[in-house]
């Protein structure tokens, strides 16, 4: 047997996975859209016009805004040495792990008509109105999707401005080139590769929003993304939920084909000499770094601190544990909070199956990577142009519903782009001297690969499990459509406090929520480190 045939072999549960997990599932969307005529499909479409021009309107406003907060930061992260650089360096990992749910959870309790910041200020004002009316709107969500993105900016915009050549900036300094030059001429020729990949991803990203959207932009400024589901759920009408999936999947994949296909052009491939970072000396050239922090600590740590404060205080402000006595059912417990524990279980035991599937697929796929780059590349990228809930309908269609399995295997689809990223560099970068070693002193392939390459990758199984189940601890729209209400998952049972205007019990198994992916996080960055 070839070299690349056992590598397709290896590749085999990646193919199966994509295959029974995307593939039958989008058939299944697409052979249900093919009952519709011409004109109910231009009604259909007509009558979604509204959340076809939000969805692309607020997510070019979210990515222009994450840019905006994002660029500084990119900038303090590549070049000057912060209080605290470890956990801000962590923090950027915010949009990958840490559930949307939970984003709009905080903006509710903080930004909201009744929320901390409006109670603050109408006390500090002596105000008998909230001055700050701005939750369930186009520009709350545009709020929430900068401030969950704009992390992810200056993680990678910030790793590129690292590698801009310290050796020609100087040169630039010495012969008087005043900082403005030294950007537009060196350091954004850097940048601006990544700059244009991030702008796709958060695009994506906002596009794709789900719980967002649901949860703070109220019926008027609803996406085709809530569009899709409420067809599916309220409408009773999956032909047409399924022509608005596949609507919204073909906008995303030419709008990606045709930015990305200009990203090698302008992608820095330079030789790189890094520059040392400065400490950070507050002085008048960089002023403006004490009202960005002001700004960044509000729009971050408040709405942060206001999910811990509804969590500990009771509906008369009194300090309590009820809400959390409510969870694991140690008091009398509304119906919405009778399965706190059930539904912390039905996460874990969802999130890791899931994440076990997706690392799985994601290792075959990398080992794929070196024979068959072109299908290892696919595989990985395919999951990533639809959407949760067009997923999800797909699984409707093709899977029984009310399965804990079913909603563990739409979740390693949705996790697999992030294990075969993270695995397939792993592999790329195994440094070859301890297996030529190997191989000298007469080690077989099964030998290397036990005492040498899995050890060596294992930080980065770690990683690659932990990125996957804090996907799906997080993901709201395919449990949603699938759960059949025998297997809610925390972020459902967020969804319906918020819904059912309980607050507290909100609060605290967000909190709860919090606790775990933050757990994932820590697991995240100490691999890292181990790495």
């Amino acid at each position: 047997m070839g070299r690349r045939s056992q590598s397709l072999i290896n590749a085999s549960p990646a193919i199966l996975l994509l295959t029974a997990g995307l593939l039958i599932p989008l058939l299944a969307v697409l052979r249900l859209t093919s009952t519709l005529t011409a004109q109910k499909a231009v009604e259909i479409i007509a009558g979604n016009s509204d959340a076809i021009f939000y969805t692309i309107i607020q997510a070019t406003a979210s990515t222009i805004g994450a840019l905006a907060l994002g660029i500084p930061a990119a900038y303090l992260l590549a070049r000057r040495r912060l209080p605290f650089h470890n956990v801000i360096r962590a923090a950027t990992l915010t949009p990958f792990v840490v559930p949307s749910i939970l984003v709009s959870l905080s903006f509710a309790l903080f930004f909201g008509n009744n929320g901390l910041l409006n109670r603050a200020l109408m006390s500090a004002l002596n105000l008998t109105s909230p001055p700050l009316p701005i939750l369930y709107g186009f520009w709350t969500i545009i709020l929430a999707h900068t401030v969950y993105n704009f992390p992810a900016v200056a993680r990678f915009v910030s790793d590129s401005w690292e590698r801009a050549d310290a050796s020609t900036q100087e040169a630039a300094e010495t012969l008087g080139a005043s900082k403005w030059t030294i950007f537009r001429k060196i350091t954004f020729p850097h940048i601006k590769g990544s700059l244009l990949s991030i702008s796709v991803l958060v695009f994506t990203y906002c596009a794709l929003s789900f719980a967002i959207p649901l949860t703070l932009g109220g019926i008027k400024y609803g996406t085709i993304e809530v569009a899709i589901y409420q067809t599916v759920t309220r409408d009773l009408n999956p032909a047409a939920g399924a022509l608005l999936s596949l609507l919204q999947a073909a906008f995303l994949i030419a709008f990606s084909t045709l930015t990305l296909s200009t990203q090698r052009t302008l992608t820095f491939t330079g030789k790189t000499n890094y520059r040392e970072k400065l400490p950070l000396k507050i002085n008048r050239n960089n002023i403006w770094v004490i009202p960005y922090a002001l700004l960044i600590t509000l729009i971050t740590l408040g709405p942060a601190a206001s999910v811990i404060a509804y969590s500990l205080t009771a509906n008369n402000g009194q300090p309590t544990l009820t809400w959390y006595q409510q969870i694991i059912g140690l008091t009398p417990q509304s119906a919405i909070g009778a399965g706190g524990l059930i539904a912390i279980r039905n996460t874990l035991l969802i999130g890791i199956s899931a994440a076990t599937l997706a690392v799985i697929a994601g290792f075959s796929l990398a080992v794929a990577r070196k024979t068959h780059p072109t299908l290892a590349r696919t595989i990985t990228y395919a999951p990533v142009a639809f959407s949760t809930v067009t997923l999800g309908l797909g699984f409707l269609l093709t899977y029984p519903t009310g399965r804990w399995w079913t909603i563990a295997f739409a979740h390693a689809v949705i996790a697999l782009p992030f294990t075969a990223r993270i695995l397939t560099h792993a592999l790329e970068n195994l440094p070859p001297a301890y297996a030529e070693a190997a191989e000298t002193l007469g080690a077989n392939r099964k030998l290397l690969a036990r005492k040498i390459t899995l050890p060596l990758l294992t930080p980065s199984v770690i990683t690659a499990g932990s990125f996957a189940f804090a996907v799906s601890a997080g993901e709201l729209a395919a449990v949603s459509l699938l759960s059949d209400g025998a297997w809610p998952t925390m972020p459902v049972y967020i969804y319906r406090f918020l819904a059912s205007r309980q607050p507290h019990g909100a609060a605290a198994m967000g909190v709860t929520l919090a606790l775990i992916t933050l757990a994932a996080l820590i697991v995240i960055e100490k691999a890292d480190n181990k790495k």
